[in-house]
């Protein structure tokens, strides 16, 4: 099974733009004695937030392509030998644009941390003194990566080995504690709608092309690929869905989001089929969160209205357990 994996481990570095916050600093404020011992200062930041922004969203684009492909395993992102290519890609994207983005702001450098002194002029002293030098900062932003594959060595102790077989054989339960995560940010998005677009559909149908792409890992994990592939089937493929095609893709992702449920179906237990017992729009309860940002495990971007046409009753039918 390993050796159908590639190992992808993101080594991204990014400076805080922070300084650790001194009793000096407090503009003559006494501390009582011993505070050290029982609580901290905190940090002050060097420079505005907002020009490091873009390093965190780099970091979170590479990250997600790895998870979009591939289940966490010994610190890194497992990703499918056939799909590591849709990992790689975007990957190197990021890295590039990382770079890119680092030399500009090493460019304007001292002329931002000015622009934060005169925005703050009250801490101004403060601020130059913890000014740090720019080759500091470029040696705090870095992205690299590195992609290996993993197996046991013989010969050591039973006790390491023993271990590694355990972190592999947790792999497929990983994975479905993925999925059922991702399928849960998705639910918080349309639980409210009365219609969603395909978009909201793509997610699941990314979640999907996981499961199959990891299918290898056990042969349950290919049972629930092929059950979320028969919710999928019955869907609209273009357009809004709303009415009871709504109610059997709510259906699909409420399943989707219960890890036990996942893996029941791995194990060849049929759930039951039944009128999804999703309440009619205007009466759930559940609150539609707000926008996605990049550090959530899903992106699902805002639905836009069209026209879509009535669905047939049938396709009300969902699954629960």
């Amino acid at each position: 099974m390993l050796e159908n994996l590639y190992l992808i481990h993101l080594d991204v570095r990014i400076w805080s733009g922070r300084r650790k916050l001194r009793p000096e600093d407090l503009h003559g404020i006494r501390l009582p004695e011993g505070t050290d011992k029982v609580a901290s200062l905190g940090s002050k930041k060097v420079i505005s937030p907002e020009e490091l922004h873009i390093f965190s969203r780099l970091k979170n684009r590479a990250e997600r392509a790895c998870r979009e492909v591939g289940v966490r395993f010994l610190g890194g992102v497992a990703v499918p030998k056939e799909r590591f290519q849709e990992a790689l890609v975007p990957i190197k994207k990021a890295k590039a644009q990382f770079n890119e983005e680092t030399g500009k702001f090493l460019a304007r450098y001292e002329q931002a941390c000015d622009e934060w002194v005169r925005a703050n002029p009250e801490w101004a002293e403060v601020l130059d003194r913890a000014r740090v030098p720019k080759s500091y900062v470029s040696n705090a932003l870095e992205f690299s990566y590195q992609v290996f594959q993993a197996q046991a060595v013989g010969g050591l102790d039973e006790e390491s080995g023993s271990e590694f077989a355990k972190t592999v054989d947790s792999l497929p339960e990983q994975l479905f504690c993925e999925i059922a995560t991702d399928a849960q940010v998705l639910w918080e998005r349309i639980a409210a709608k009365e219609k969603v677009t395909q978009r909201a559909v793509a997610v699941v149908r990314r979640l999907h092309r996981k499961l199959q792409g990891l299918a290898m890992l056990d042969a349950g994990i290919g049972k629930s690929a092929d059950w979320v592939g028969q919710g999928l089937d019955a869907l609209p493929k273009t357009y809004l869905v709303a009415g009871n095609d709504l109610r059997a893709f709510c259906a699909l992702v409420l399943v989707m989001q219960d890890k036990d449920a996942l893996l029941r179906i791995a194990h060849g237990e049929e759930p039951e089929r039944k009128v999804a017992g999703v309440p009619p729009s205007g009466d759930r309860e559940l609150p539609l969160d707000a926008d996605s940002s990049d550090s959530e495990p899903v992106q699902v971007p805002e639905d836009t209205e069209t026209e879509n046409d009535g669905p047939p009753l049938e396709k009300a039918v969902g699954w629960f357990f």
